[in-house]
């Protein structure tokens, strides 16, 4: 099928997800998030940013308080972000990162359906509280790092890790949130054969030399390398366009 946007079209495929107007489906897999729109009740506009508008939404089978963050799908640059994002969230199993119920589609936009955090985000919490106690930003920075391994643990980085992107609910809870452009760790070498070891790929590079093969094992940490962020957030690193894999830890003040 077209990995192409129509307007008025049935379902939304890229790659192994089709996302129609009752839910997504991980082709290939047997996983899928069913949400039906018609067993939503819609409440307010709750947030407003890059990657689209967040509605506060209820469950009404489940009395579930859902967050619907609803992009624009006449936008490219906005349907690349949305597979982002679902593909970061839809297997994911880490209580520091945003609980993803489902997706779907409706009208032009595709309502993707999250965890409802009613603290707000850390941005809106020092706006209106000012400097926090350290121990409240021990607890913070601890779940926060949780989040962040987790990621690393499955090979991907957020990228724009920064105040506006870091949720806070009435438990005490920190989740990270908005990965749209969020990654893959890949090599910087090229097609080469790769396997990972230890957060590292063995690089296994095959050249010809007087018509005898000759495998040389090189062992180079995964990065990244595309300029993507908020500028304020962003590492020494990208800014200077180099190579990074260490980009959220240090936006975190780690180092």
């Amino acid at each position: 099928m077209n990995n192409s946007y129509v307007a008025g079209a049935d379902a939304y495929v890229k790659g192994n997800f089709a996302i129609t107007s009752t839910g997504v489906v991980m082709k290939g897999t047997g996983r899928a998030f069913t949400v039906n729109p018609s067993e939503l009740d819609w409440g307010d506009t709750i947030g407003r940013g890059a990657s689209g508008t967040v509605v506060k939404s209820r469950h009404r089978p489940s009395g579930t308080i859902l967050a619907l963050k609803l992009i624009n799908m006449n936008d490219k640059g906005k349907r690349e972000q949305l597979m982002r994002e679902i593909h970061a969230l839809f297997d994911s199993e880490c209580l520091c990162l945003v609980t993803f119920y489902g997706a779907f589609l409706k009208d032009s936009a595709v309502a993707l359906a999250l965890e409802y955090m009613d603290g707000g985000s850390l941005e809106n919490v020092v706006h209106q509280l000012g400097a926090l106690p350290e121990r409240i930003l021990a607890n913070i920075t601890y779940q926060i790092l949780c989040g962040l391994s987790y990621l690393k643990s499955r090979k991907r980085v957020h990228r724009d890790i920064k105040p506006s992107n870091i949720l806070l609910n009435s438990k005490g809870e920190v989740k990270l949130t908005d990965f749209g452009i969020a990654t893959e760790l890949h090599n910087s070498v090229g097609n080469v054969h790769t396997h990972t070891q230890n957060h590292f790929n063995i690089v296994v590079v095959v050249s010809q030399t007087s018509n005898v093969l000759t495998a040389v094992v090189a062992f180079l940490p995964a990065m990244c390398g595309s300029f993507v962020g908020t500028f304020k957030y962003m590492s020494p690193e990208r800014i200077q366009h180099k190579p990074y894999r260490w980009v959220d830890e240090r936006t975190n003040g780690q180092d």
